[in-house]
């Protein structure tokens, strides 16, 4: 779900009723929730403790991500570092974005990107959707989800579009070559008078 606390709080419950909604067409789908640190991993525990959604069979684990990713069918993402992460190891994903009122308008004032994931950003054109604010909810990713599950052709142009993103990206030094992509990216569209920083 990300590696901020206020992301994780924001968008947390929302993948949870994701999830009870993918276990209603597939029972036997299983969950696991990759977190970046045991802080983190105590954090989710205690708001998946509290939730008014729970899925049967969800696991958090820490340390992992990139072995998770590669056995995951599809990952449901925020839209920061995680989404090169999942291109790195092809897999499919859905990309979610909650944060405070306050925090998004400022965001939208600053940032004029057509895209908030960055694998979108280092594509340069829109392979994963994204859901953002009220848009992300169980409904709208479950029908961005739920076809890239099986062997359709929105999985296949999505596979597509990650080996186009790796491609970009290169071998050793990718996660680097992601950093100036999305530096340029945001230089070009960052309102004037706003510096953007490494």
């Amino acid at each position: 779900p990300g590696s901020r606390l206020h992301v994780v709080k924001h968008i947390l419950p929302i993948l949870l009723e994701t999830a009870v909604l993918i276990e209603q067409k597939y029972p036997s789908a299983s969950f696991i929730i990759p977190s970046a640190s045991p802080e983190l991993f105590s954090f989710i525990d205690g708001e998946i403790r509290k939730a008014k959604y729970k899925p049967v069979h969800c696991r958090i684990i820490t340390g992992v991500t990139r072995e998770v990713l590669r056995q995951a069918r599809v990952a449901i993402t925020a839209s920061g570092t995680a989404t090169i992460e999942c291109a790195l190891m092809r897999c499919p994903m859905v990309i979610v974005y909650r944060t405070s009122m306050i925090t998004y308008l400022i965001g939208k004032l600053l940032v004029k990107s057509p895209y908030i994931g960055m694998v979108n950003m280092v594509a340069g054109k829109m392979i994963c959707p994204e859901f953002i604010q009220n848009n992300a909810s169980a409904r709208n990713i479950i029908t961005a989800l739920i076809p890239l599950l099986e062997e359709t052709a929105e999985r296949k142009a999505m596979l597509d579009g990650l080996d186009y993103v790796n491609t970009l990206l290169g071998g050793p030094g990718a996660v680097e070559r992601a950093g100036q992509i999305i530096r340029d990216f945001l230089e070009k569209n960052v309102s004037s008078g706003v510096a953007c920083s490494t």
